[in-house]
């Protein structure tokens, strides 16, 4: 009766290493997959966003048109974002 639990416990240890096998070529073939697309770190520097043109007046302090192309979009500085939206 014990030789059987013991074959039994055998088994099922054998059958769940064969399966956490499976389940981690599985995530890692998934993780490839769906990365494939993605951009490099080149790519993503190197980047170029389209921009809102804005036009202010004389002083340059009041502004008159914002002309885009159906998004408007202003690159700012790393360091004048607030700590806040960055923490986010």
């Amino acid at each position: 009766m014990q030789r059987r639990i013991k074959k039994n416990i055998k088994r099922l240890v054998f059958l769940c290493s064969g399966l956490l096998c499976a389940g981690m070529l599985t995530s890692v073939f998934l993780l490839f997959y769906f990365s494939r697309d993605l951009p490099t770190i080149e790519q993503i520097s190197s980047r170029q966003v389209s921009q809102s043109t804005k036009i202010f007046d004389r002083t340059g302090a009041v502004l008159l048109y914002e002309i885009s192309s159906g998004q408007e979009r202003t690159v700012v500085q790393l360091e004048n974002i607030p700590k806040y939206l960055k923490d986010a």
